[in-house]
């Protein structure tokens, strides 16, 4: 007896090939399909248009008003040129814009008032993992490239949204392009914004890679980063990271409501300013008229700092007046070890509180691990090691131990003791050894003893 042969088709097959897939029977290979949309998805490369950024603002305007994902992931291992500003979102439009990790986006806009894209309050640019070879991929720009910004972030603009997600970009600046504000620039960001897996670098520009600021009137905070590359590779004003009160395209310091909330966690390398004595983070609390704004919670948790010129700062906190804390810090170089790990400085106006420094670890010997300039204080490591915990109040309560090098404390001057609390101790250098203190010494250690100085 005849035994009968059963065949199972996919449906999934006959649907989407339809009558040509059951004419040509499945010998030949059918024809690629291609969509525009599928649900509330727009796909960014179908969209009309000569350059990417007209394909992506078509795609986004095709969004539902209240949002929705395109996905520009389709452009592929492809070179594609944003010709004019991308709109990423609006105030009342949420928008995730998607690309691809292999894809080129080079920005060729000359007019110096436009970013390349403007990412909207409550929105996101999410990549698929960064490029770390550069320059294979990632946001790219042209040599007369002048732009505001590569990619831009203004919140608390009038809308009811905050906040704003960057994932997994690389932005590679161009070292002849010029950049008025930042090539990342976040503007009075506020609550869940958050930025990982980021770079920024490989080539040295003239301008800030990273710039966290907030304008007259405004508080800013909640701000997280995570597993964040930044390298100025050296060039010629080249600034790394810069926080503080000001406008769009400036750093001159101006007052605002305050900042706070500010955490920046490894693994994350920050590394190579330009020349001339240029902050890794330069964190600014004055208000550019002889006072302060506060400036509060902000924190940095097993990031990486590395030199390239002997004249570097680490992390320079100038006029942080409510905390700070820094845990789990390595320092390391390439070409040459910096000046000061970290740096305190007060400017007029302001009172320097509440930082906390712990497990420092200067393995590349640059000059001084910790340098208090207020007050004089000083900490340097024999062999570039440095474990160093250190808390430091505008009172004067001070804790300081260092395990691995030598302690040096510059102190104060003999004018400057002042009448603090009974049982205040520090190093006066220009004292003599004597009871009551006296001045015109080579130095000595001065106690505060029932409402005297003591030197010996």
């Amino acid at each position: 007896m005849m035994k009968t042969k059963y065949v199972l088709l996919d449906l999934s097959v006959l649907l989407l090939f339809g009558s040509s897939a059951r004419a040509q029977g499945f010998g030949t290979a059918p024809t690629a399909a291609s969509h525009t949309s599928i649900n509330n998805v727009i796909y960014a490369d179908t969209q009309p248009g000569t350059t990417a950024d007209v394909k992506i603002n078509a795609c986004i305007a095709a969004l539902p008003a209240n949002g929705g994902t395109c996905d520009a992931r389709g452009f592929g291992s492809t070179s594609q040129t944003i010709a004019a500003k991308v709109t990423v979102g609006t105030n009342s439009k949420t928008v995730t814009l998607r690309v691809d990790r292999t894809t080129i986006f080079n920005c060729t806009i000359t007019n110096g008032v436009d970013p390349c894209f403007d990412l909207g309050p409550g929105s996101a640019i999410i990549g698929e993992g960064g490029v770390v070879t550069l320059p294979n991929a990632g946001i790219t720009f042209a040599p007369n490239a002048n732009v505001v910004a590569g990619v831009r972030n203004v919140q608390q603009n009038g809308g009811n949204f905050v906040g704003a997600y960057i994932e997994g970009l690389t932005i590679i600046p161009n070292m002849t392009m010029t950049v008025k504000d930042a090539v990342v620039s976040l503007q009075n960001p506020l609550q869940i914004t958050h930025v990982k897996n980021l770079t920024v670098g490989g080539s040295g520009v003239a301008g800030i890679l990273l710039k966290l600021y907030c304008t007259t009137g405004k508080s800013c905070g909640n701000v997280e980063f995570d597993n964040i590359q930044i390298d100025c590779l050296g060039g010629p004003g080249c600034k790394p990271v810069w926080i503080g009160c000001t406008n769009a395209n400036s750093t001159a310091l101006g007052s605002c409501g305050g900042m706070g909330g500010i955490n920046f966690q490894g693994p994350s390398a920050i590394a190579h300013p330009g020349p001339g004595g240029i902050p890794i983070f330069d964190v600014e609390g004055g208000n550019g008229a002889g006072g302060c704004n506060p400036i509060e919670d902000i924190n940095w948790y097993g990031v990486q700092l590395e030199s390239r010129n002997t004249g570097d700062i680490g992390i320079f906190l100038n006029g942080v007046n409510g905390s700070a804390h820094v845990y789990g810090l390595v320092a390391t170089a390439n070409t040459y070890p910096g000046a000061d790990v970290i740096r305190i400085s007060q400017p007029a106006g302001c009172a320097v509180d509440g930082i906390d420094i712990r497990g420092v670890s200067n393995q590349a010997s640059w000059t001084t691990t910790l340098n208090n300039t207020i007050n004089r204080r000083t900490f340097t490591a024999a062999g570039g090691f440095a474990r160093l915990n250190y808390s430091y109040s505008g009172l004067n309560r001070i804790q300081n131990i260092v395990d691995g090098g030598p302690v040096g404390y510059g102190g104060v001057t003999f004018v400057n003791l002042g009448t603090p609390a009974n049982g205040t101790f520090t190093f006066c250098s220009d004292c003599t050894i004597a009871n009551p203190c006296a001045g015109g010494g080579t130095g000595a250690f001065a106690k505060r003893l029932n409402g005297i100085w003591v030197c010996n």
